[in-house]
This record gives structure tokens, C-alpha cells and sequence, in this order.
């Protein structure tokens, strides 16, 4: 997984938490991880997320959060890969 050539919209995404976002919806570890990784890269922390709920696509993306020490609010009850 590489960068994306503009990380304008992330950005943009990232400075609008917590108060922009009711929800992240993450379809991937990696999803998961490029975004703390570009959080943080930014000089925040987890704290940036404020109250922001966190949906995750599969009980391997609710387990990226939890490294980040996040639980997922919601992951739908089906397997996925």
C-alpha cells in the first residue's frame, strides 16, 4: 500500500475531527493504519478523534483499532476477506 499522491483530502478529513465526523468507517487494517499513520504524521494523537464512533468492516479491521486502543462501535455480524 502506497501513499496517495495528494493527501489533500485526508487532510482535509483529519482537520474537520472531531467536531466534522459522527462516524469513521474503516474497510481495512491497512485503511486503519494509513489513517493513524497520517494522524499522527500530522503531530496528533488518538485524542484528535474526540467522540467520532467507529464502524468496522470485519473482526480483523476491529482488531487494527485496538491496537490504536479504540474499540469498533459497530462490526456487522458476517465474515468477510
Amino acid at each position: 500500500i502506497g501513499d496517495p499522491a495528494d493527501f489533500g483530502p485526508l487532510d482535509a478529513a483529519l482537520d474537520r475531527l472531531p467536531d466534522g465526523w459522527d462516524w469513521v468507517v474503516f474497510t481495512s487494517t491497512n485503511g486503519v493504519e494509513r489513517f493513524f499513520a497520517r494522524l499522527f504524521a500530522r503531530g496528533r494523537d488518538v485524542r484528535a478523534v474526540g467522540r467520532v464512533r467507529f464502524a468496522a468492516i470485519g473482526p480483523k479491521t476491529a482488531d487494527a483499532l485496538k491496537a490504536f486502543h479504540l474499540t469498533a462501535d459497530v462490526v456487522p455480524p458476517s465474515e468477510f476477506s
